[in-house]
């Protein structure tokens, strides 16, 4: 039998990332920075350094490089999403709502940004009739990726004092 994936490693079997994968995390980052050391408006680099930090769980970094990108880059709504998703993740939907009404605002048929204002309204600021209708809409843009008469189900749940999202 072959051996099992990162067989040898250290942290092997334990769902840590191995040394090589540490490691090629770690020069990706050098290079990335340095990239924005050579060239400080390279949103591409910011947004990817984002979603490196967001991907490791750091939600603070992560919003601060989506919004350095979205400061030079205003009218990127898919980092705007991704700046949405980190804020609601540092505990302020809010502020991630405000993200996500801007996408929609700014291109109607973005069905993530309505998707994430559902998720906001429904699990965080419980406001059950703001959710139901940005998942209506959702599931008029992309019909069938919400399935309506279970996120009824969902919603009532939460109504009752369930939790998620």
């Amino acid at each position: 039998a072959a051996a099992p994936p990162n067989a040898g490693s250290p942290d092997a079997g334990n769902g840590a990332p191995s040394m090589a994968t540490m490691q090629a995390v770690q020069q990706q980052l050098a290079s990335l920075k340095a990239q924005l050391e050579k060239n400080p408006k390279d949103t591409d680099a910011l947004t990817r350094l984002g979603d490196m930090y967001f991907d490791a769980g750091m939600f603070d970094k992560a919003a601060d490089y989506y919004q350095k990108s979205l400061d030079l880059k205003p009218d990127d709504i898919m980092v705007m999403t991704d700046l949405g998703t980190s804020l609601r993740r540092l505990g302020q939907p809010q502020k991630a709502l405000e993200r996500f009404e801007e996408t929609v605002k700014r291109d109607p048929s973005h069905w993530r940004g309505w998707f994430n204002i559902g998720v906001v309204s429904l699990y965080d600021l419980r406001q059950y009739d703001q959710a139901e209708a940005a998942f209506k809409k959702v599931d008029e843009l992309k019909p069938g990726t919400i399935d309506m008469a279970e996120l009824r189900k969902e919603i009532e749940r939460v109504k009752a004092g369930g939790t998620g999202g």
